[in-house]
């Protein structure tokens, strides 16, 4: 079988600098902001309002077995929260499924509260299916103040699904509060930086300080950067360090591996003159195995750019070199 591979003569490096001609590397210091599109609200009652049943919000369900009450006193928004009063691992409550698109990425997020007296040690956003990637956001643990946990999940199975918050395992029962709770789609497209016209081969990396939970890195071998359906990724979420390639809208996981994330760190791809071997570094250190990649709809194609999907994450030291 013949393994197919983008012709080199055809693909040198094209960047260029203003009065200086043809370069041969990419260097922008202070990459500009990524400021990802929302779509609109998914979830059925976002802010946890109307007549309670039970002690439970219109549009929710028990996750578990614990006892749940309308708050009127403790509240983020509107005039009433979800008062949850845990007696075993992993209960809470979810938000109905909805409806979502395989490959579409969408922000979660909800506020959670912690009383000083009585409070469960924690407070989780998770899936309430394995029909989305698992939130990767840091769990709530700031006592007696209203915080927002976000992170950004992305469609794995063409069907319903939303998320739940609930105490984790292992941590001691107590009580919580939820409020204004969400979950809306990304557009793809405004995830990406500006386009950099690199060619298909080389080292690409960027500086990277994220939100954990959400995801950020660089964007290479894209088809159309301004509708991209295929391209290979390598981010940061938080926890794990990511490879993965996107062919036509597929989205197939290469590398993904626990990493110690810290401000600043590089995520970085490379690939080297006439191959389609990909390799994944985090802050200088290979994740992973080398990876083929050989898919006609990627190995050609010129564009590369960071990548984030979280308007807070910012980057510093964009670069690209032919090796």
């Amino acid at each position: 079988m013949t393994i197919p591979i983008a012709p080199v003569a055809a693909y040198l490096p094209r960047c260029t600098v203003a009065g200086a001609g043809v370069v041969e590397s990419v260097h922008i210091p202070w990459p500009t902001a990524v400021a990802p599109t929302l779509g609109g609200e998914l979830l059925g009652n976002p802010g946890l309002e109307g007549a309670y049943v039970a002690g439970l919000a219109p549009n929710f369900a028990l996750k578990g077995t614990p006892t749940v009450d309308e708050e009127g006193t403790i509240i983020h928004g509107g005039s009433a929260a979800q008062k949850v009063t845990t007696s075993g691992d992993n209960e809470g409550v979810s938000a109905d499924t909805v409806a979502i698109v395989l490959g579409t990425h969408y922000q979660v997020s909800c506020y959670g509260f912690l009383p000083t007296v009585g409070n469960s040690t924690s407070m989780r956003m998770g899936r309430t299916n394995a029909n989305i990637t698992t939130p990767t956001s840091s769990d709530l643990a700031i006592l007696n103040a209203w915080t927002e946990i976000v992170g950004v999940v992305r469609c794995i199975a063409a069907n319903p699904s939303s998320i739940n918050m609930h105490k984790p395992a292992g941590l001691a029962d107590g009580i919580f509060y939820v409020d204004d709770v969400s979950m809306k789609p990304i557009t793809l497209s405004t995830t990406l930086g500006t386009p950099q016209d690199t060619g298909p081969y080389g080292t690409w990396k960027v500086g990277a300080t994220l939100l954990s939970g959400t995801q950020q890195g660089v964007i290479v071998c894209v088809d159309n950067p301004y509708v991209p359906r295929s391209f290979v990724l390598a981010y940061h979420d938080g926890v794990n360090a990511i490879l993965e390639k996107c062919v036509a809208g597929t989205y197939a996981n290469l590398i993904s591996t626990a990493a110690t994330y810290a401000a600043g760190r590089v995520p970085e791809v490379r690939r080297a003159l006439g191959t389609n071997t990909f390799q994944l570094f985090y802050n200088g250190t290979q994740i992973g195995t080398n990876q083929t990649i050989n898919d006609a709809q990627i190995i050609g194609n010129r564009w590369a750019t960071w990548w984030s999907t979280f308007a807070g994450n910012t980057f510093r030291d964009f670069m690209w070199s032919p090796t």
